[in-house]
């Protein structure tokens, strides 16, 4: 997940009512995966475009986010009890920020748009 000026930003595709799980890897660059020991990660997930539409915020404390730390993983998850209140309609936008000890306050890491995509099971 190395991040450079040419890349364009990242769209999650979340079906309501499903739990949604991302796995990203933050990595150097070259390509080697950055140790997570001793950062702090958030993810915030706003909708409607708005910055205090907050439909959602996932911490390492909270169990929305969980790491391998030696593997430079950062997975996501949003739970089916938070996404069954989307809208076929719905966006916005999300962004994942990080924090050390020895910088506590939070920055952008990588963000992007989400979506929302219908169950189709429940049309059938």
């Amino acid at each position: 997940m190395t991040r450079t000026t040419k890349e364009k930003d990242i769209l999650f595709i979340i079906v309501a009512g499903d739990p949604f799980y991302k796995k990203l890897r933050w990595k150097d660059k070259y390509k080697e995966p950055i140790l997570l020991t001793g950062f702090n990660f958030r993810a915030v997930f706003i909708y409607n475009f708005g910055e205090n539409n907050v439909l959602t915020e996932l911490t390492t404390e909270n169990g929305g986010i969980t790491l391998n730390e030696s593997a430079g993983e950062i997975n996501l998850y949003i739970p089916s009890l938070t996404t069954s209140t989307l809208k076929s309609y719905d966006e916005g936008l999300w962004r994942l920020e990080y924090a050390t000890s020895v910088n506590p306050e939070f920055k952008k890491l990588i963000g992007g748009r989400w979506s929302v995509k219908p169950d189709m099971w429940k049309w059938v």
